[in-house]
Parts: structure tokens; C-alpha cells; sequence
């Protein structure tokens, strides 16, 4: 019997999900270098050797080889079917040391976004992309256990040495550094970060001369490097290029908190203008004016700091051009409300907004500019009491102020727990020579979404206690076979088409759980017996879960929980939505589970679940998952259609 049950919302309208295009990197500001071994028309060639591979990116950093026994070959269809450069291939005099100099006019320096594809093709394992002079690299490494995937800057960024490579097993390695943190993906998945503040200074390919002599039989696909830390919208149009260009399983940024670059006020340019206000506020302006829906008034009752200028922007202009908004937008980029983190008076930023609808979920919107060069700004967000970004480095997203035609958004969607929304901007915690800790603040919108789905917690006894009566997508048996049959879903293993689980760990024989002595409990017990999880390790490292779903099916979720401790939650997210905020997942009771059930209608073709303990004050963060099912459920009746599409209807919205 279900001994508990909690209900945050209350009609299911159907939920958004931002998914990014596949965006090429010409578009995206800050492109430094550009180098795409599928493009045959950038490599040049003498007697079967690459001569040259020019940069795409215009600024003509090319990546030379003058000595033709270090010339590496074109490997025809050797990443994924996908011509690459070949290093160590047939040629040489010295097997073991082609390599190509980038064009020392680049000259990598934080912030900076960098990535490469590439793979180990045979058993000389070291370096592919790395600094000439400084000890920086991305992608490939040697070092005493052999070859892995790994970043390095001034210190190793995630696992020491780095993680396992392979070989003819391509990926894609993406290292980001701001001004006091460094971080690395692969093929899009966060495997580490820290405080590492090495710089790359001026790049390689293999070895070319440089300090660091550790060479590779790799084949290598695409380089790509921005100077500035890309945010998260653009990092996530990047993977899905890199995915969709080289077939790579990337992994999406699917978080209720995210940053947002943004080049104007239209649609398309990175914010969101469109839907229904609860407030549109101008920090330190006299508001007045209007952007698509959202009326914006000044800061009265809603921001407190200790300090305001009202034409911060004309000695720092930002610079949008293009339509009347985004004329618009230049005047509300003008003003800012800040506070000085010097030991005195209030330290923090401060923003309330009244009148929410529990059970409502929101969009929160808050906007950045900084266009004074060299301040390397960073401070924390906090929201509803949570950091969700424990360091946001402002001027690293927009180039350290250098491009004055892009801002940065702190975007949050969430459903209310309470009648008021709080924000909190805090610098004093950060560390690092040379950062500015003052909050700034230019503006904020909140958008209300309506309700966006029925959610409901409970615990269960047995399978009785869940719903497994109807038509369903997926019965998933996380790390177990499947195979077994509770009710009418027909467990699969996790593995099974239109499912990715994104997971570092799993464990067979997590629980042993005894649900009763049905034929439904015993099978029950057999799928809640296995689990995957994540170790958060201090890091914003989640376990996903993407399912193939149908637009315009409703259908029902159930997340199955067991676990023999007490002491675990993490917060739950439903396509970017925070749903559930510090859910506690564990109860130490092997009779006991515990089970989150959602209804929805699918708006796209991909219904994506996050469990992110990162931030949240348990004293084991680490997110578990046994089981779920997905249900379609019946179609609603034409009254009900017509509610439900009256009420998409009325919060319809362009999502960025």
C-alpha cells in the first residue's frame, strides 16, 4: 500500500524541452581557430602527405608540417566512416613522430572553449592536441598506464591521467576555462572540474617541435577553439554539430539551470520574450517600455543592493543592433543595480518576486552585460535558497568583456513550492587574484508556464502499491537483464532501443528487497535489485535517462526507487524543469520503496529525465535509479482536448 503521497501539480498541459540545433561553430561569437578533416578542400597535400590544414575560421591559423618525414597522411574513412588526419602513419623516417604546428599567431589564453575528435589508431598512445611550450592538452595522453582520454591544465581536470581511450573508439573532448575553474566533457558529459588555471599558449598536433615529446598513432577529425567559455545553450548546439558531423552519442545539457548567450531581443538570438509575465523588471532604469510580451517596470520592491547606476552603459555600450527591440534591449542593458563585496553594508544582490501559484512552473530570466574589459567577473546564484551556480564567471562567457555585442543569461525553470521567488547574487565567497566579486544585474523576467505536468511522490509496499495496468512504452530494468513481468509491462534491460541512460556506475546487487510473495512482488523485487548512479564527487555530474517519445501522447512516469541507506537525494528534473528540489530518495527500509510519478504530454520527440545531486544538502548526493516505467496513457475526451489546447493556446512561447 502507498503510505504517502505528495501532489505538486494538478493538470497535465504538456512540458517543453529546449533541444539545441545543430549549429556548425561560424555562428557562434569568439571562434578562434576551425580545423575539419572532412572538409577536403582545407587539407593540402604533397606526395600523399599533408602539407597543410587550414583554419576554417577565417583568421587563418592554420596547422603546417614542413618536413616531410613528420607529414601526416589523410586516413580515408577511419573515424566513423569520416576521413581524418592520420599521425604516424606510413612515410616517415621516425614512426612515432609525425605532428603539425598551429600558427603561433594564436595564442590560447583564458577563458577559452576548446574542442577535438580524434582516436588512438595503434599502440604509440600520447598526446594529439596540446600546448607548445605549455603543459596543455586536450584529448589524447600517454603518461605510465598507457593511453586515455584526459585535459590538462596546470593540473589534471577530472580523473588523473584521465579515462580509458581505446582505440579506433572516436570522441569528442571539449575542455572549457574560465578564470579560476577549468572544466572537461566528453562528448558532451561532464567528467570533471577544478581549479586548474593553466593556460594552453600556442597549440600542436602531435609533436611539432614542442616541449612535450609524447606522440600518437591517433587520427584526428576536428579542432575547434573559442576564446571565451561558451554557455550553455551554445556548448549544447556545438555537441549536437560534433554528434550529427562525426555520429558521436552526444549528450544534450538538459538542467533546470542553464546560461544562455544572447545577441538581441529576437526570436532566435537567445532569449525568450514570449509568454505570459508575472514581471519584467529594468534593474536600476525607469522601465517603461516593452520586448514581445514582457512589460518591463523599474526595480521598486523587487531588487535590493547597495549601489545603481543608470547609464552603466554608456561608457560600456553593449551594442545589439538589428530590430527595434533590440534597441530596446540596448536601453534596458544600460542601467545596472550592484553591490560592493568589500566587507561593508549588505555584500549581496538581492531579488523578490511576489505572487506565484504553487504548483505553477516558471521561467526565470536574468540578464547580464559587462562589456569593461579585464575585470573577470564571478559571483554565486542563489535561487529559492540553492546555489545553483556556485561560480557564475560573468565576463568569461562574453569574452571578458571584449564582445560587446553579447550578453549572458542565468536561465531557471522550476515549479513553485511557495508563493514568492528569491534570488540571491553573493561574491565574497569567490577566490582567485585579479576577480571582481561585485554583483551586477541589468534585468530579470519571470515567466508563468501554467501547469506543465501532474507530479506525485509516494513509498510502496508492493507491486500493488504502483501502477502497472496499461499500455506501456518502457519497462526499464536498470543494469538488470529484464525479462521479468509485472502486470502488463515486460521489463527490458536499459540498454534497449530508444533508451540512453547516462551513468558512470552501476551495482547488480544494490538491495535485496521482499515485497510480498506474488508473482508481481517477486518480479518487482528482481528489477529494484540492480541500480545505476552517478558519484557526484563535489562536480555537476547527474545520471539521464533520454526516452524516444511520441508528440502529443500523453503518457505516465514512474521512477523506482530502493535504497539501503537513509541519508541520499538529489533534485529531479523533467525536460529542464526543476520538479522536485532536495527529494530525498533514501529510507534504509528493503520492505520500502519509494516511487516519483509523472503525467505529460509529449511536446517533442525526446522526453529527457535528470537526477543531479550536486548542490543539494544531503549527506549522500549521489543519484540512484532501479527502475521506471513509461506509460501511454488514453487519449483525453474532446472536452478535455479542448481545455488542454485552450490552455497550450494561452502560454504558447518561442523557446530559445
Amino acid at each position: 500500500m502507498k503510505s504517502s503521497l505528495i501532489i505538486v501539480s494538478l493538470v497535465a498541459v504538456g512540458g517543453m524541452s529546449q533541444q539545441a540545433s545543430a549549429q556548425d561553430p561560424s555562428g557562434i561569437p569568439g571562434l578562434q581557430l576551425w580545423l575539419d578533416s572532412q572538409d577536403a578542400g582545407t587539407i593540402n597535400t604533397s606526395g600523399g602527405f599533408v602539407t597543410q590544414w587550414s583554419d576554417k575560421s577565417g583568421n587563418n591559423f592554420h596547422a603546417t608540417q614542413a618536413d616531410p618525414a613528420r607529414q601526416p597522411t589523410v586516413g580515408a574513412g577511419v573515424i566513423a566512416g569520416q576521413n581524418g588526419i592520420r599521425f604516424d602513419s606510413v612515410g616517415g623516417t621516425d614512426a612515432n613522430n609525425d605532428g603539425m604546428a598551429i600558427n603561433t599567431g594564436l595564442t590560447v589564453g583564458r577563458p577559452y572553449t576548446a574542442y577535438v575528435v580524434d582516436q588512438y589508431w595503434g599502440g604509440v598512445q600520447g598526446r594529439t592536441l596540446q600546448g607548445v611550450t605549455n603543459n596543455w592538452l586536450l584529448g589524447k595522453w600517454g603518461g605510465a598506464a598507457g593511453g586515455g582520454n584526459a585535459h590538462y591544465a596546470g593540473g589534471w581536470v577530472g580523473p588523473a591521467g584521465g579515462l580509458p581511450a581505446g582505440t579506433n573508439a572516436p570522441v569528442a573532448s571539449e575542455g572549457v576555462g574560465t578564470g579560476n575553474y577549468s572544466q572537461f566533457n566528453i562528448n558532451g558529459r561532464n567528467v570533471g572540474g577544478n581549479g586548474s588555471v593553466g593556460t594552453p599558449g600556442n597549440l600542436q598536433l602531435g609533436f611539432a617541435g614542442g616541449t612535450f615529446n609524447e606522440t600518437s598513432q591517433a587520427d584526428v577529425g576536428e579542432v575547434i577553439v573559442f576564446n571565451r567559455a561558451l554557455a550553455d545553450n551554445e556548448r549544447d548546439a556545438v555537441a549536437r554539430y560534433l554528434g550529427n558531423h562525426w555520429g558521436l552519442p552526444v549528450y544534450q545539457n538538459h538542467n533546470a539551470t542553464r546560461t544562455a548567450a544572447f545577441t538581441g531581443a529576437d526570436a532566435g538570438e537567445g532569449l525568450d520574450f514570449q509568454g505570459a509575465f508575472l514581471a519584467a523588471i529594468d534593474a536600476g532604469g525607469a522601465g517603461g517600455f516593452s520586448i514581445g510580451n514582457a512589460n518591463f517596470s523599474n526595480d521598486a520592491g523587487v531588487i535590493t543592493s547597495e549601489n545603481v547606476i543608470a547609464n552603466w552603459g554608456t561608457s560600456a555600450p553593449i551594442g545589439f543592433s538589428g530590430s527595434g527591440q533590440d534597441t530596446t534591449l540596448n536601453e534596458l542593458m544600460k542601467s545596472i543595480r550592484w553591490t560592493a563585496t568589500d566587507g561593508v553594508g549588505q555584500e549581496t544582490l538581492n531579488a523578490s518576486v511576489g505572487g506565484l501559484v504553487v504548483g505553477n512552473t516558471y521561467k526565470l530570466q536574468l540578464l547580464f552585460g559587462d562589456a569593461i574589459a579585464g575585470n573577470n567577473r564571478h559571483f554565486s546564484v542563489n535561487i529559492n535558497g540553492d546555489t545553483v551556480i556556485g561560480d557564475f564567471a560573468q565576463d568569461s562567457h562574453v569574452g571578458d568583456g571584449t564582445l560587446q555585442n553579447l550578453g549572458i543569461a542565468v536561465v531557471h525553470e522550476f515549479v513553485a513550492t511557495s508563493n514568492t521567488l528569491d534570488v540571491i547574487l553573493q561574491g565574497t565567497a569567490i577566490t582567485g587574484a585579479g576577480n571582481d566579486r561585485n554583483p551586477l544585474l541589468q534585468g530579470l523576467t519571470v515567466e508563468n508556464r501554467g501547469v506543465t505536468g501532474i507530479t506525485t511522490t509516494g513509498t510502496f509496499s508492493n507491486a500493488a502499491g504502483l501502477d502497472f495496468s496499461g499500455n506501456f512504452a518502457y519497462a526499464i530494468d536498470m543494469r538488470g537483464a529484464g525479462g521479468v513481468t509485472v502486470g502488463d509491462a515486460v521489463f527490458t534491460a536499459d540498454n534497449s532501443g530508444g533508451i540512453l541512460v547516462g551513468a558512470e556506475n552501476e551495482i547488480p546487487n544494490w538491495v535485496n528487497p521482499d515485497y510480498g510473495a506474488t508473482n508481481d512482488d517477486n518480479a518487482l523485487e528482481a528489477v529494484m535489485q540492480g541500480i545505476r548512479w552517478t558519484n557526484t564527487n563535489g562536480e555537476e555530474k547527474v545520471l539521464s535517462v533520454d526516452l524516444a517519445v511520441n508528440p502529443g501522447q500523453m503518457y505516465k512516469l514512474q521512477l523506482l526507487f530502493d535504497d539501503n541507506g537513509t541519508t541520499r537525494g538529489f533534485d529531479v528534473m523533467f525536460e529542464d524543469i526543476l520538479v522536485l528540489d532536495d527529494w530525498a530518495a533514501g529510507d534504509g527500509d528493503p520492505a520500502l520503496g519509494k516511487f516519483i510519478a509523472y503525467e505529460f504530454t509529449a511536446t517533442d520527440d525526446q522526453f529527457n529525465i535528470v537526477l543531479d545531486g550536486f548542490g543539494t544538502a544531503f549527506g549522500d548526493k549521489n543519484p540512484i535509479l532501479n527502475g521506471l516505467t513509461l506509460e501511454a496513457i488514453p487519449e483525453p475526451s474532446h472536452t478535455l482536448l479542448t481545455a488542454l489546447g485552450l490552455a497550450l493556446l494561452a502560454f504558447r512561447r518561442r523557446r530559445p
